[in-house]
């Protein structure tokens, strides 16, 4: 492999000068693990996502010469490697932009796969744990990871310009300005990761609540977070949530099992004193996020923003993004769906999946969201983990005491 990078990889190699832009999946495997099986099947699985294995050289980005990712062998907490991985930057010259952990145990494991942003999304992250416990047959064929940017000027996403059944593309405005946030607490500053699942019976609860009330499961945990961010600043106001949106299921299947980063973020608002209720307000977080990821919203966002990028050159984005500012939104929520592995399958194995990415600013929190069988598996990384804790206890009880009713 041998290709040009694209705008938007330019700009997320820019930021990764400056603070590592990682992706990290922790999944814990309900059977002991095999060293040197692992090593083989990681260096087989290569072949099969030349992704895995990629170095940055002037604007390109190569296989050439590049070993394949290595696999740290360790014991301890999880949390508490994914903690160091999460920021723990990659060698852009040299090479992988990928590597994994192995934490062993007698009766199972827990394998933390880390991949930089630039070339790889949680999914991805997913597939390589997917195809690695289940190795398809035969000798391993190059899936092709064709990037966004070149899917949508061939014309995916459909028309920039197509309309909606009303005749105008979705609106979805953003109302005032944002809540300023609660204030940090005492030790704030050092990266942290707060993980926690909800029992299969709560989560089918929570599936079956949002089902009843006309929204999404993801609806109403931004709704559930975005109030407990209001609880302790005492602001009502205007919140927002930025979403990760994945582009894979409207590229269809050229990225179906692809590693790669196929996504868009967009951000939604919600005023809580025009929404008070809870399930109001996950109503409408969920309508206002299905306009923003409309296809030929989001194929427009991609084309603008190529276009952009084009006029910043690379020395003013390092230089941006050595100096991180607040952000304007109060988490971001990034949801990996529920995620099923073949019946009889060694993947059936996995018990638990955990999604943590890196976070620059210091009010800068992510909450990675998956469903493994049938537990909703959370994990909440920040800068501030006291504060993490409180709005966990509050987003949780809200959300369970709305589904109890």
């Amino acid at each position: 492999m041998r290709r040009r990078l694209t705008q938007s990889e330019r700009a997320v190699w820019a930021a990764g000068t400056g603070t590592p832009v990682n992706a990290v999946v922790a999944a814990r495997i309900g059977v002991a693990a095999e060293e040197d099986q692992l090593r083989a099947a990681i260096r087989r699985l290569c072949e099969r996502h030349p992704g895995l294995r990629t170095r940055i050289t002037g604007r390109v980005l190569t296989t050439a010469d590049v070993d394949v990712p290595p696999v740290r062998v360790t014991d301890g907490d999880w949390r508490t490697v994914v903690e160091a991985e999460v920021q723990t930057p990659f060698a852009f010259g040299t090479g992988p932009l990928s590597r994994f952990v192995l934490l062993p145990a007698a009766d199972h494991h827990h394998l933390v796969i880390v991949g930089h942003h630039l070339v790889a999304d949680g999914l991805s992250l997913v597939q390589v744990l997917r195809d690695l416990l289940d190795p398809p047959d035969g000798p391993p064929v190059e899936i092709p990871a064709p990037t966004t940017e070149e899917l949508v000027l061939a014309g995916a996403l459909g028309d920039a310009g197509t309309t909606s059944p009303t005749g105008t593309l979705p609106s979805a405005p953003v109302p005032g300005r944002p809540a300023a946030g609660p204030a940090p607490t005492p030790g704030a500053g050092q990266l942290r990761v707060l993980a926690w699942s909800l029992t299969p019976e709560q989560t089918a609860a929570v599936v079956a609540g949002c089902t009843a009330a006309g929204t999404t499961v993801y609806g109403a945990l931004c709704a559930a977070f975005l109030r407990a961010f209001a609880d302790l600043d005492g602001s009502t106001t205007v919140r927002r949530v930025e979403v990760p949106v994945s582009l894979r299921p409207m590229l269809g299947t050229a990225v179906d099992k692809a590693y790669g980063l196929y996504m868009a973020t967009v951000t939604v608002a919600v005023d809580l004193a025009d929404e008070p209720d809870f399930w109001s307000a996950a109503r409408t977080i969920r309508r206002r996020l299905v306009a923003l990821a409309a296809p030929a919203r989001l194929r427009a966002d991609v084309l603008l923003a190529r276009r952009v990028l084009r006029l910043i050159p690379t020395p003013l984005l390092r230089r941006l993004a050595r100096r991180p500012r607040p952000l304007g939104y109060d988490l971001s929520i990034s949801n990996l769906g529920r995620l099923t592995f073949a019946e009889g399958s060694p993947s059936r194995q996995v018990e638990s999946l955990h999604l943590a990415v890196s976070i620059a600013a210091p009010n800068h929190r992510v909450l990675g969201v998956a469903t493994v069988g049938g537990r909703l598996c959370c994990t909440l990384t920040s800068y501030d983990h006291a504060l993490a804790r409180q709005v966990k206890e509050i987003a949780i009880t809200q959300l369970l005491k709305a589904v109890r009713g």
